[in-house]
């Protein structure tokens, strides 16, 4: 009795009491709300081991207008991940509301929720109001309740470049980890770099002076230079934690590169490079190959046919022809070599085996990826130069595009042809044309995969022209579906019942009319074999 009249005495006890007697107030109850429409949508990985991620569809407004929402809004077609505001992704979590209130940087009601459900302050909630850069929040929390984990709200105050907050959790004796001076370099927060390393213990890892340089942010990476000694990864590859901010860019990428080399240290990978490259144009490939930093591969010329580059292209074709043996003014002249020949690879020092095999000219597939650009001048020229770069990938890719002028051109003049997939793809795509003239003339079969295709994205001209045809294989429904990744997309070919894929996905005048169709059939073969 005495225990439990000493339990009912507290001061804390009575004052949750007499504050919640009635239900949440008004403040509260308004964000209970929000919380109330928004949808939890458990959803599995499509790749073993399959784990549930839990997003929020029906997102309010007001939430929507936040900036650290909005970025995650544009990439998942109008789902919050849980994980995007510090929640759970395994299940949906009762803390949604009180996180609302944190992202809103209502104090009150963050303490609010704090009275009424003290369980609910944890790490992860002092780390999205760092991310929200609510400072007064982090602050009436960590007071609230100094023995909660500071290290992640720390990480990320580094991260976006929050010094009065980080100097604050420094003297309040919050620890932090090597990813605060990661986060900082990265982002090219020089001050808080130099606080953190004149002041803290913890250090950084190579990914502070990889990702200081990738970005471009030159002051850190001097600095990094002159009081570090953790190295940098070859290939500028650092670790990207979820902070709520986008990186910061500068724009001293080359001067950083030509930094790293003056100091003697080893080479710099160049896949990222090539990354540099495709931000900062001819200038930094020219600089590149002029300092020895990088030699001219098959992914240089596959490069410079992406970005579209007329120049970059030229100089790219120059150094292949003469180090081949070729005059450059093959470039400027009508005449095509005689004999497909593939370009000697270059060796190069402090590559790895992979990059060796990656960079390969017999790997090459410059032509693929010009008819993937539309780059039909591209595509006649290195036909005419006779570069071994083209696969049946390329005819494919006209299809998938719809460009009818470079499949006619390399069905006359090439002799790879394409794959099964071709048809399929002018199917996932809608080009009618494109399937008209692969059937009628360059000669191939119409699959049940093409019309299911067709079905699923709601191409009715498509299905239509294929039910026409004599189709040459069976729907599969136990073979999955063939996702190939082109130009940075998944596009999908389904093997499944083409009236099942319809339905499927909404598209119930097609289904109508495979429907029909199918009748028909069972009319014609009871007739037939009656």
């Amino acid at each position: 009795m005495a225990a439990a009249q000493a339990v009912f005495c507290t001061f804390e006890l009575t004052r949750a009491m007499a504050t919640f007697q009635h239900g949440l107030g008004d403040s509260l109850r308004r964000v209970q709300q929000l919380a109330n429409t928004m949808t939890p949508r458990p959803r599995a990985s499509p790749r073993p081991p399959h784990r549930v991620a839990v997003s929020y569809a029906n997102v309010p407004e007001l939430i929507a207008q936040h900036p650290l929402v909005a970025t995650h809004l544009e990439a998942t077609n109008g789902e919050l991940p849980a994980q995007a505001l510090f929640l759970p992704s395994s299940a949906p979590s009762p803390k949604l509301p009180f996180h609302l209130s944190i992202l809103e940087g209502d104090v009150a009601d963050v303490l609010g929720w704090v009275n009424y459900a003290p369980r609910w302050m944890e790490p992860d909630s002092l780390a999205l109001a760092a991310a929200c850069d609510h400072t007064a929040i982090v602050q009436t929390l960590l007071t609230h309740r100094p023995t909660t984990d500071a290290t992640k709200a720390f990480d990320i105050a580094a991260t976006r470049g929050n010094l009065s907050l980080v100097t604050w959790l420094h003297d309040k004796g919050a620890a932090c980890s090597t990813a605060a001076m990661d986060g900082a370099a990265a982002n090219g927060h020089i001050k808080v770099v130099r606080f953190l390393h004149e002041n803290r213990t913890e250090g950084c890892s190579a990914d502070a002076l990889s990702a200081a340089v990738a970005h471009g942010h030159l002051e850190v990476v001097s600095y990094l230079l002159a009081h570090r000694s953790e190295g940098f990864h070859r290939s500028l590859w650092f670790t990207q934690r979820e902070t709520g901010a986008t990186f910061r860019h500068g724009d001293g990428h080359l001067a950083a590169v030509a930094l790293l080399q003056a100091q003697g240290t080893s080479g710099i990978a160049e896949e990222a490079l090539e990354k540099m490259t495709r931000q900062h144009g001819l200038p930094a490939l020219q600089y590149f190959l002029d300092s020895g930093l990088q030699r001219v591969t098959k992914r240089t010329l596959e490069m410079a046919i992406d970005i579209g580059d007329r120049a970059m292209l030229r100089l790219v074709l120059e150094s292949v022809l003469c180090t081949n043996g070729y005059p450059e003014t093959l470039l400027d002249t009508d005449h095509e070599v005689s004999g497909e020949w593939t370009p000697t690879t270059v060796p190069a020092v402090d590559t790895t085996p992979w990059e060796d095999f990656t960079d390969s000219w017999d790997r090459c597939v410059a032509m693929d990826r010009a008819v993937l650009c539309g780059d039909f001048q591209t595509v006649q020229l290195l036909h005419r130069l006779k570069l071994r770069c083209c696969t049946q990938r390329a005819m494919d890719y006209a299809c998938y595009r719809g460009y009818l002028h470079i499949a006619q051109w390399l069905h006359t003049h090439r002799s790879e042809g394409c794959t099964a997939d071709a048809m399929a793809l002018a199917a996932a795509n809608g080009h009618a044309h494109m399937i008209k003239w692969l059937y009628e003339v360059h000669g191939a079969s119409a699959s049940m995969s093409a019309l299911a295709t067709a079905a699923r994205n709601g191409h009715m001209n498509v299905v239509e022209y294929l039910l026409k045809l004599p189709l040459e294989t069976m729907a599969d429904h136990d073979k999955p579906p063939t996702i190939l990744q082109i130009a940075g997309f998944n596009v999908t070919i389904n093997h499944d019942s083409p009236g099942d894929m319809a339905i499927k996905h909404g598209h119930m005048a097609i289904a109508k009319l495979l429907t029909e169709y199918e009748s028909q059939l069972e009319h014609l073969a009871e007739t037939t074999y009656a």
